[in-house]
């Protein structure tokens, strides 16, 4: 009888959802609605592997349009990538390397969708860079252990800090890392992200990466030749 009891109240009274869960599914959910979005973000690692330093610079428009630019040093060697879909082919420059595909039908929703949840890099990678045995990225991970911080104050911006642990359940493009804890802080106001730590466990030991973003503009008008495919050169 007392099992039944609490079953049934179980069922009248569900558990209080999450606070941070719900704020993180806001923040992808209001990307993944936009119908155009820029932003610049800055990417820092330290770890036994060695440091490094990445600017981000991200345009997306609907139709599936992407532009997502790379520069910076990887163990003091330049590091360039860019990735730019015209909605119809995408194409991937690295390494003095390149290589065209059919843009993804899904693209962009998956893209801001996972911005928040992951990486801006993590992100784009993991729908432009697919590897074989690559499951779908919004499949490939799971969110867990969430938990609520204090708000904090930048400027006259209140923000948002809330703590997660991501968790690879498929082979992804992001990271080898099995399981990565974040820590995100979002704009109160805009409910868009402003800043993240990550522990990713690369090569023998932790690495602590911190991603901060800048110049972030929603549903803006976006000059229709960033989309445009770069040319071959011979």
């Amino acid at each position: 009888m007392k099992i039944l009891v609490l079953l049934a109240a179980a069922l009248l009274f569900p558990q209080e959802k999450n606070e941070a869960e719900e704020l993180l599914k806001k923040c992808s959910e209001k990307l993944a609605a936009a119908k155009s979005f820029q932003c610049k973000s800055q990417l820092i690692a330290h770890g036994p592997i060695g440091d490094l330093t990445m600017e981000h610079t991200f345009r997306c428009a609907s139709g599936n349009k992407l532009f997502f630019e790379v520069k910076g040093k990887l163990r003091n060697k330049d590091f360039q990538c860019r990735i730019v879909s015209d909605g119809a082919k995408l194409c991937v420059e690295q390494d003095g390397k390149r290589t065209e595909s059919e843009t993804p039908e899904d693209l962009n929703k998956t893209v801001l969708t996972m911005i928040p949840r992951v990486s801006l890099m993590g992100a784009v990678s993991s729908m432009a860079c697919p590897v074989p045995g690559d499951g779908k990225p919004l499949e490939s991970v799971e969110y867990s252990d969430f938990k609520m911080g204090k708000a904090e104050k930048s400027g006259d911006r209140e923000l948002y800090r809330i703590e997660y642990k991501v968790t690879q359940v498929k082979p992804t493009r992001a990271t080898q890392s099995v399981e990565t804890p974040c820590t995100l802080w979002i704009d109160s106001k805009t409910l868009l992200p402003v800043q993240r730590d990550m522990k990713v466990k690369l090569g023998n030991g932790d690495h602590i990466f911190r991603e901060t973003f800048s110049e972030m503009k929603v549903d803006e008008k976006i000059d229709p030749a960033t989309f445009e495919l770069p040319k071959e050169t011979k």
